[in-house]
């Protein structure tokens, strides 16, 4: 009996799994190309804050987000009317990591309410530098993390 060459044997392999193997590939690439510790995101994300800051507040006051949405990897959601969300409440997301089962965003939060989006500060554990809350249903690893910048504004950031 005669053996097929080893190319042979993984590329059929890598034919027969290329789903897998693209879906575990992406995962990895995302994770990767965030490449940032959540402190390196912190100070990307207070980086943006300080530079942007006139076209931030200016569009927290007026409740206009065009100048906002038109920056390259900015998504803005006002939160404000939403069911279950506090009224004038924005979040600014400016990055972003992984995917779908595993991946998280990071941004600017604008609240002048000192509540977070669905989170009250009695659900938030304090830390050193912030606070954070973890969802605790189905056993999921999923996280929330505040960091005041200044005033109403934080670092957010959240994980799925």
């Amino acid at each position: 009996m005669k053996h097929k060459p080893l190319f042979i044997v993984l590329l059929v392999i890598a034919v027969k799994y290329s789903g897998a193997i693209l879906f575990f590939g992406l995962i990895i690439l995302g994770n990767v190309r965030s490449g940032r510790t959540i402190e390196q995101r912190y100070e990307r994300t207070v980086s943006f804050y300080n530079e942007k800051k006139d076209v931030i507040y200016s569009a927290v006051e007026t409740g206009n987000f065009t100048e906002l949405q038109k920056m390259k990897d900015v998504d803005v959601r006002d939160d404000g009317g939403a069911e279950g969300t506090l009224k004038d409440t924005v979040t600014v997301n400016i990055g972003g990591y992984g995917i779908v089962p595993s991946g998280g965003s990071y941004g600017i939060y604008y609240s002048p309410h000192g509540y977070f989006f669905g989170v009250s500060f009695e659900e938030l554990k304090q830390t050193e530098d912030g606070w954070y809350s973890y969802q605790i249903f189905n056993n999921s690893d999923n996280y929330y993390y505040f960091r005041l910048i200044e005033d109403n504004f934080y670092f957010y950031e959240e994980t799925w």
